[in-house]
């Protein structure tokens, strides 16, 4: 029956058996010792009896074992009578409720050290650590490789270390063919911290006045200007030359004489060439425009001071050739088939490290971001990593890169899915999450 459920795509919750075998004493104690009974609480055995042409009716009572699983009893039910099709029992529900009390067993929950989640549960300890045992992940999320092995948090489903897992577990499509989900617990929102813009050095100030196209249309009007100043000039003097009276006229003086132009200074001015005055009138004119214009854009620059560029959405993130970082490739589940060009270039440019290293790249490196989850309610999950200090340096985008539904997952055999789910829907209607929400970050502030 296990195989069946691990390779079953249909997961259906208050699953009822019916039974027909044989009860000796060999068959009893197989059937008692049988793992499948701690996951099929509503079974009904029939057992024949060819001689007397009836059949005795048995169901499991399910007891705690210590440190953890179950004990099983046979409780007989009644005798079904098979000539006239009478049970002789007392009972009316030959599926009596086991789920309600379970007389002290204790459901194996697993998690990771994922500080949101974790804080949680340390607030509800006296409504979910009496009814729990908490089992840690030898590592993160963990995944399921192609050999048929895991590791994780799924690793502690798939080998029934645990029977429910919780922490930051999303609707992964690549989860899903191996767990059961449980109805959605909160909206999560994933983005990430970047640097902060620095301001830009002082010595930048004179250039940023213009932008570069600018900056480029008048370096080539300055070089063009220059070039036909000295063809006037070198002209002029050509056509109107006293010999000895004047020294050739160099690119150089054509290139002062610009300058002085363009900032404004005073420029000898020759008279004695029509081409010459309307080719300096016209330069005059242009070199007014550029300085006054210079002139008021430095001012601006001056009072207003400048950053970095800033990036604020996911397009510029994307944009910007920052690589994205985190401690898991779980973080990138969601991603996993997306098409949306800017997903995948985040999703491409993923990067993975230890705690250590990403303590140290808060604090050195800027051109990382480092991933964090937003709580359903604004608060901010960051990581261990993130310090006091580093919160200073980076800020977080002003959209989410991605969101997705918050589920617990279970194996898919857990009778307790159904009752699980409907504690989560009385959880969400009293707005206790909400509540839990503030706890958590109240409590990491202290």
């Amino acid at each position: 029956m296990l195989t069946c459920a691990k390779n079953a795509s249909k997961r259906a919750a208050n699953k009822r058996i019916i039974a027909l075998t044989q009860l000796g004493p060999v068959e009893r104690e197989k059937l008692i010792n049988h793992e499948v009974m701690e996951v099929t609480p509503n079974i009904l055995l029939v057992v024949p009896d060819t001689v007397n042409r009836s059949a005795e009716l048995y169901t499991t009572n399910l007891l705690p074992a210590e440190p953890r699983g179950i004990a099983v009893e046979l409780k007989r039910l009644g005798q079904l009578n098979l000539e006239s099709k009478i049970i002789v029992s007392d009972l009316t529900d030959y599926f009596p409720d086991k789920l309600s009390d379970m007389q002290g067993k204790r459901v194996r929950v697993s998690t990771i050290q994922y500080p949101p989640f974790l804080a949680g549960i340390k607030m509800q300890n006296t409504l979910l650590l009496a009814w729990c045992l908490l089992i840690a992940a030898e590592s993160d999320w963990g995944q399921v490789y192609s050999n048929g092995s895991s590791d994780g948090l799924i690793g502690n489903i798939l080998q029934r270390r645990a029977e429910v897992i919780m922490a930051a577990i999303y609707r992964w499509y690549n989860w899903y063919p191996f767990v059961w989900m449980t109805t959605y617990t909160g909206r999560s929102g994933v983005s990430c911290l970047v640097p902060r813009p620095r301001r830009l050095p002082f010595w930048q100030t004179p250039f940023l006045t213009f932008p570069i196209s600018l900056w480029l249309v008048v370096a080539i009007s300055f070089c063009v200007g220059t070039i036909a100043v000295y063809i006037t000039e070198r002209q002029r003097q050509l056509l109107i030359e006293s010999a000895g009276s004047e020294q050739r006229y160099r690119l150089i003086d054509a290139f002062f004489f610009m300058a002085g132009l363009y900032v404004e200074q005073s420029v000898p001015l020759r008279n004695d060439l029509l081409a010459g005055v309307v080719l300096l009138a016209f330069l005059l004119f242009g070199g007014f425009m550029v300085g006054n214009s210079y002139a008021g854009a430095l001012a601006y620059i001056m009072t207003i001071p400048r950053y970095e560029k800033i990036v604020e959405t996911t397009a510029d993130f994307a944009s910007s050739g920052f690589k994205l970082t985190g401690g898991a490739i779980a973080w990138m589940n969601s991603l996993a088939n997306t098409k949306q060009p800017i997903l995948v270039s985040i999703r491409d440019n993923f990067r993975v490290y230890d705690v250590d290293t990403l303590a140290r790249f808060v604090h050195t490196r800027r051109d990382l971001g480092f991933i964090h989850e937003r709580l359903q309610y604004g608060a901010y999950a960051l990581e261990t990593f993130i310090d006091l200090n580093a919160t200073r340096l980076l800020q977080p985008l002003k959209e989410d890169v991605f969101w997705e539904h918050v589920v617990s997952a279970c194996s898919k055999t857990w009778p307790l899915m159904a009752a699980y789910d409907d504690l989560i829907l009385r959880i969400h209607q009293a707005g206790i999450l909400r509540y839990w929400e503030l706890g958590v970050c109240i409590n990491a502030k202290k």
